[in-house]
Parts: C-alpha cells; sequence; structure tokens
C-alpha cells in the first residue's frame, strides 16, 4: 500500500505496435503496358509464429473533372492475388505482387490485406497513371535579351551633359 511513508517505482518495457505489421511499397505512377512489381513487406510481432496470407486488390479511383476511359479494371493483376508466408515471432518476410497498368489516365487504390492467425492488418496506396510518350523536357534555347540604354554610367552621363552645354 502506498503512503506518504512509502514510495515505490517501477520500470518495464511496453511495446505499441500491431501483431502484424505491413509495408507496402508501390512505383511513383504507372502508364499503360508498365508492369510493376508491388513488394509487401510483412512482420510477425503477435507473440508466436503463424502463417499470414497476404491479398493485393485494386479499384480505380474517381477523380474529379478527368474524363477518362470507361470500363473494364485500371490494373491486372499477374499471378495469384494472395499469397501465404510463414513467420516465426519477431521475423520478417515478403510476398510480391505483379501487376500491369491497363489506363492512359486515372488513380489506383491498392489495398493489401494480411491475415494471421488471431490478427487482420491492413495497407493501402493511391498511385496516379499517366500517359505514355516522351517524358523529357527539351532545353529551350534563351532568347536573345535586348538591354535599355544604360542611362546611369559615367560615359553616357557625360553625353547628356555635353547635350545640354553643361559640363
Amino acid at each position: 500500500t502506498a503512503d506518504a511513508a512509502h514510495t515505490g517505482s517501477a520500470e518495464a518495457k511496453v511495446y505499441v505496435r500491431e501483431p502484424i505489421v505491413l509495408q507496402t511499397t508501390l512505383p511513383r505512377f504507372l502508364s499503360a503496358g508498365d508492369e510493376a512489381q508491388i513488394p509487401v513487406f510483412v512482420t510477425n510481432m503477435s507473440g508466436a509464429a503463424t502463417e499470414v496470407v497476404v491479398s493485393l486488390e485494386t479499384e480505380e479511383v474517381t477523380t474529379e473533372g478527368l474524363i477518362g476511359e470507361e470500363g473494364g479494371p485500371i490494373v491486372e493483376l499477374r499471378g495469384a492475388a494472395t499469397k501465404a508466408v510463414a513467420l516465426e515471432d519477431g521475423k520478417s518476410g515478403t510476398v510480391v505482387f505483379a501487376v500491369r497498368g491497363l489506363r492512359q489516365a486515372g488513380t489506383a487504390r491498392f489495398k493489401v490485406t494480411a491475415k494471421g492467425a488471431t490478427y487482420t492488418a491492413y495497407d493501402e496506396g493511391i498511385l496516379p497513371f499517366r500517359p505514355n510518350g516522351p517524358h523529357e523536357s527539351q532545353p529551350v534555347p534563351p532568347e536573345p535579351m535586348i538591354r535599355p540604354r544604360d542611362l546611369t554610367t559615367p560615359s553616357t552621363l557625360r553625353s547628356r551633359a555635353n547635350c545640354t552645354g553643361n559640363q
């Protein structure tokens, strides 16, 4: 019991994290025809060895004002949409999904779900699409600059002084 004559302290480590931790890495953008790999880094912090089943879903995100292509998916998933990895407690593993872009413009949402024995984790990201074509900018030579006559240098001041008769 605590009272004015008795004091104490205690110390313990407290971990604040999910039992399954996900980190999904998306490319910066996709174009129609681009193929990419989406790695999902999975860490098991559940306290016991477990099999984690990871799945990937994609959907088109409506972008206001964008006139896009209609019909069909925005991304094609190449290979299995669900993959499993067995992880010891405190260990990590990676599953990789292959995708192919199908649109010239738009935005896709990638949703990752990882299910362990007793816990489910979620991650999602947004990926923009940009049109195919040259994305390099070509340097433009600068136009010659026409300078107005400088009226503040000593030679021009002398010329002006001679014109008015003052020296």
